[in-house]
């Protein structure tokens, strides 16, 4: 009686039908050019620090490395010079894009919160839909209706403000 080895390596594994994918779509990073000008001279600014960096960096971009250089760094186009910190950021940013300008571009518009915490257009709806109808609902089935939803404080904060 003989072994059988379930996992042969000699047979080639089963190929699934192959579907045509379709191409995703490959935005064009927006031209430097259009972008206002305090942004293209902060793009450039940031990457002339990091060629002037890097023409004169020995070792890693570490604390030790950076520091002395920042401190003999001139400043370009007016922008202040950067923390050592903020340096290496941009130099991983800029080598992780393969070298392209478009990572140097200051990220200022995606701070802060862009979420709502409330989602006001259900609420308001719901409001509409229980409040703007033609007949006026008696104190009770109001009364009820408004401490059985799902939008107590909502109903709440309607009723206070118009008595």
């Amino acid at each position: 009686m003989e072994f059988e080895d379930e996992f042969n390596v000699e047979e080639e594994p089963q190929k699934l039908v192959e579907t045509a994918k379709a191409e995703e779509p490959n935005p064009q990073p927006r031209d430097l050019e259009s972008l206002p000008e305090e942004v293209q001279a902060a793009t450039l600014a940031r990457l002339k620090y990091i060629k002037w960096l890097k023409q004169r960096l020995i070792g890693g971009w570490t604390q030790k490395n950076l520091t002395p250089l920042l401190d003999e760094m001139p400043e370009f186009q007016g922008q202040e010079k950067p923390k050592w910190r903020t340096v290496a950021g941009w130099h991983a940013d800029y080598i992780k894009a393969e070298e392209d300008i478009h990572a140097l571009i200051p990220k200022h518009h995606r701070k802060g919160n862009r979420q709502a915490r409330t989602e006001t257009d259900k609420l308001f709806e719901l409001a509409l839909m229980r409040y703007l109808i033609r007949e006026i609902p008696s104190v009770a089935s109001a009364y009820s209706e408004l401490f059985n939803s799902s939008f107590r404080k909502l109903s709440i904060c309607i009723i206070y403000l118009y008595e």
